[in-house]
């Protein structure tokens, strides 16, 4: 009789319902499988990624997200922690550039809080990146900049060139005769009290944000050539408003009538080519919670302070500032909005309580409208929205997971998920290290699946739900070096993308907590910890057979079939000596240990990873009974696993759990006679 293998993983604790467990392993349809048609795979395994950075991430901070577009940047690919910013190299084997984001301490989850535009004429290609409460951008060549210092009141009629517009301080009104940004009529800049209130007023003119009308002229228009990046006692630095390229006409600098401010140059110069700055935005900010790039427009959500609200501001293709008329809010409901992302040829605004479509109108004075039909009454969790292949999977604020493809929304959690995540977000405090209490769905491409992967904060649970097959299991690595005391529950990696490279294309993944970077690869039978340490990868399957009323039925023999005859990643067959005949080593002669101290410890310390344990419940997964442990024979193809002599099956039933560690690659049924 054959033994269903579940599917899914399954557990309702509130439910009082058997547990059915599917750990490290997926239903993949099997042609050649007669019977079931489908078998169990195990998951890839994580293979350390040889990254040396500049200045290694904190182990409590870890990699907060990755980010990669195929063409640009010469392929590089970035990576975030809270603090940092770094530029990876083509060849994968070092971090070129760490970026200075001075305050960049961001603690949302958020993974889309980085995105590129491609060139356009002569402007380069950018990367925008946000940090607590500011928008960054980068340029392969830099940007040229400039540092005007005063010391003092700047007197009245002290005027600044910056690029081709002038700027003049005075005290008599800022919208005294016509001013025009030209020499014969500047730009008028209240002078105000101070030193520091005056080039408060000189940095949001030249910004052409916030205080219109009282700081500066109100017909004043923003400088093209030129953005005021910061302000502080005693200086205020601009830098070129176009980035990338020495061959640009150069953004003369100059001041006169005064004596309290001077510049260090004529003109901008050149700046580190590493370096990040600051994109002006028109309003106070507390936080930028996401960016995107839609039809060359990089949009992102901000929270202006002046009005309480989240707002959606944009950055107009080619340019590096936000123009303070280009806004839009969410319409269905004024709730907080949580992110964005691109479905098809729509942009989604992700709030608390709701999901709205928005759509290109080719009108550059409103380049975007909301879908007539396009909102849904569903909201999301922030970190949980990912986009993969033109399809949105998240979160919802009732605890399902979603997908929203076009304008159809559809529920693809179970109750056994919903509960899941319900409990965890009814959970109150961080998780160690204080690390947020967050929610954090990634997308994972491995042996023609999709993954759409769940992690529970950084303790609790991990979830994948193979797009291919629909159905959900668990995965999890055995060990976690940062929480050793802590539930092995989780998978430590917490974020994926596919990068391309001259010679393949490589998912990559990272974890929030430990600042390590993997591959994954198929065929890798084991996870690393770090470049020289390595663990197993622990599967589990379950089967059952129910009984009902008074039947009874023996159960003589289990029978497990599977991928037999292939050498576990553990077993002395599968290595090789070096040629001093002191250390194993595997195909990619990876040095691992002595051989002297590593069998004796493996065999005695683990006996486990060279066995297939069977267990039994007949009550219910309450308890659990050992059938004991069956060595595997990895170069016997005809090697029966069964054991023999399990009793009588009552009602309930009977609960079979197989664990192995990696040592079948595949699993195609149980059955019982």
């Amino acid at each position: 009789m054959e033994l269903p293998l579940v599917a899914s993983d399954w557990r309702r604790s509130n439910r009082d319902e058997a547990p059915l467990k599917l750990l490290n392993r997926y239903a993949e349809k099997n042609p050649s499988n007669f019977d079931e048609g489908v078998s169990f795979i195990t998951r890839p395994g994580f293979q350390y990624f040889p990254v040396t950075f500049d200045e290694a991430p904190l182990p409590s901070t870890g990699l907060k997200a990755l980010y990669h577009q195929e063409g640009l940047f010469n392929n590089h690919f970035f990576v975030t922690d809270r603090r940092t910013v770094w530029r990876c190299s083509e060849n994968f084997n070092v971090i070129i550039n760490d970026f200075d984001t001075t305050g960049y301490n961001c603690e949302s989850w958020s993974y889309n809080r980085g995105t590129f535009t491609a060139p356009i004429g002569d402007i380069p290609e950018y990367f925008f990146h946000a940090g607590d409460n500011q928008l960054y951008v980068y340029a392969d060549q830099g940007f040229y900049s400039g540092t005007l210092t005063y010391t003092g009141q700047p007197e009245e009629g002290a005027t600044v060139r910056v690029g081709q517009m002038y700027y003049k301080f005075t005290s008599l009104g800022v919208d005294v005769g016509t001013p025009d940004g030209t020499s014969g009529n500047p730009w008028l800049v209240d002078r105000s009290t101070s030193g520091l209130l005056a080039i408060q007023n000189l940095f949001f003119a030249i910004n052409a944000g916030e205080r219109i009308g009282t700081s500066y002229s109100t017909n004043l228009i923003k400088n093209p050539l030129a953005n005021a990046e910061t302000f502080d006692a005693g200086k205020l630095v601009v830098y070129s408003a176009i980035g990338g390229s020495i061959a640009f006409s150069p953004v003369p600098t100059t001041v006169s009538g005064t004596s309290v401010l001077s510049w260090g140059f004529t003109q901008l110069e050149p700046t580190p080519v590493n370096q990040s700055w600051i994109v002006p935005l028109p309003f106070l900010t507390s936080i930028v919670k996401a960016c995107v790039t839609f039809g060359s427009y990089v949009i992102i959500i901000a929270y202006n302070a002046d009005i309480a609200k989240d707002v959606v501001y944009w950055v107009n293709p080619g340019e590096t500032w936000v123009n303070a008329l280009s806004f839009a809010t969410a319409e269905l409901l004024p709730d907080t909005l949580q992110s964005l992302r691109i479905v098809g040829d729509t942009l989604a605004l992700i709030g608390k309580d709701t999901i709205e479509l928005w759509y290109l109108t080719q009108n550059p004075d409103l380049p975007f409208a909301k879908l007539s039909g396009g909102s849904n009454r569903v909201g999301g969790y922030e970190g949980s929205d990912i986009t993969i292949n033109n399809v949105l999977y998240f979160v919802g604020t009732d605890n399902r997971v979603y997908r929203l493809s076009g304008s159809t929304l559809q529920t693809i959690s179970d109750n056994s998920v919903s509960e899941r995540v319900s409990n965890f977000v009814r959970e109150e405090g961080p998780d160690s290290n204080s690390l947020p209490r967050a929610i954090r769905g990634w997308s994972l491409y491995v042996n023609d699946h999709v993954f759409y992967v769940l992690n529970l904060g950084t303790q609790n649970e991990t979830f994948a739900f193979d797009i291919t097959t629909e159905t959900w299991t668990t995965w999890s690595n055995i060990t976690n070096p940062l929480f050793p005391d802590l539930p092995n529950t989780i998978l430590r990696q917490h974020g994926g993308k596919m990068v391309t490279t001259p010679n393949a294309t490589k998912m990559l993944v990272i974890d929030i907590a430990s600042g390590i970077i993997w591959t994954v690869s198929e065929d890798y039978k084991y996870d690393d910890l770090t470049s020289t340490e390595y663990e197993p990868i622990k599967c589990i399957v379950t089967a059952g057979l129910p009984q009902r009323m008074r039947e009874s039925s023996p159960c003589n023999e289990v029978y497990l079939t599977g991928a037999m005859g292939n050498p576990s990643v553990y077993r002395l067959d599968t290595y090789i000596v070096t040629e001093n005949e002191d250390f194993i080593v595997d195909s990619a002669r990876r040095a691992f240990i002595s051989m002297t101290s590593y069998i004796p410890d493996v065999f005695d310390d683990h006996p486990e990873y060279f066995s297939i344990l069977l267990e039994y419940s007949d009550d219910n997964g309450r308890t659990w009974v050992s059938a004991g442990g069956f060595p595997v024979n990895f170069q016997d193809y005809t090697q029966e696993i069964a054991w023999r002599s399990l009793g009588q099956i009552n009602a309930p039933g009977r609960l079979f759990r197989v664990t192995d560690y990696n040592l079948l690659p595949r699993i195609d049924g149980l059955d019982i006679r």
